[in-house]
């Protein structure tokens, strides 16, 4: 099991009372699986219009004006994440078509958590870090710029949250809580390392990535 928010996700928990020294590690390690996910928007239509792959540089975060609406996708698949004795969160994937193919082709792409424990802001960022590092073996700048940006966007999740990042065709991510939204992250790069917590091939938790995927005509690699 790697160290496991995440973006999502990474990206990462919730600590039990009386737990002994490998039990907070273990919350920690979890969470970097926690990102985000159930969000397709109007705004989000209108990007997917956009040159896809277009990357904006520097990386950039922002706060609609106009809150943003999440809606209702085709399901790709679900999962649900373990690690031990301790349930973590429900996981689900959504797409334009209820078909993955890749973030491009298949964009919006909908990630969703449902958290069965409590979970710190903090905690997200420190595992999504360790995900990156885990799947990357190295840590970049921009993975440091990029925890900067979601230290402003990200806040703290109860036992019973959802939270859910959408990437659209363009490369912008953006972040919901329960259906509100909290903020976005224009940058090709992050939405594709990002999701690749969860969907890449080289994510620690294959078991999960293949739940999500499991309705996919042709899984990302």
């Amino acid at each position: 099991m790697s160290k496991m928010i995440v973006l999502m996700c990474s990206l990462m928990a919730g600590s039990v009372t009386g737990a002994t020294a490998s039990a907070e590690a273990t919350n920690k390690a979890v969470v970097g699986q926690s990102l985000t996910a159930d969000a397709i928007t109007a705004k989000s239509l209108q990007n997917n219009e956009k040159l896809a792959g277009a990357k904006a540089s520097p990386a950039s975060a922002e706060v609609a004006s106009v809150p943003l609406q999440l809606v209702d996708l085709p399901e790709v698949g679900r999962g649900r994440f373990d690690y031990l004795f301790w349930h973590i969160y429900d996981a689900r994937l959504q797409t334009v078509d209820g078909k993955f193919v890749d973030y491009q082709q298949s964009a919006p792409v909908l990630l969703s958590l449902t958290y069965q424990r409590d979970i710190s802001k903090n905690d997200f960022i420190d595992a999504t870090l360790d995900q990156w590092l885990y799947q990357q073996r190295e840590l970049q700048p921009r993975h440091r710029e990029w925890a900067a940006l979601l230290s402003g966007i990200w806040r703290d999740v109860k036992v019973g949250d959802t939270l859910s990042c959408q990437r659209d065709a363009t490369g912008e991510v953006q972040f919901f809580l329960n259906r509100v939204y909290l903020g976005s992250i224009q940058d090709v790069s992050f939405a594709d390392e990002f999701l690749d917590i969860w969907l890449g091939s080289r994510t620690s938790e294959p078991t999960l990535r293949k739940q999500l995927l499991s309705a996919a005509s042709v899984q990302k690699e």
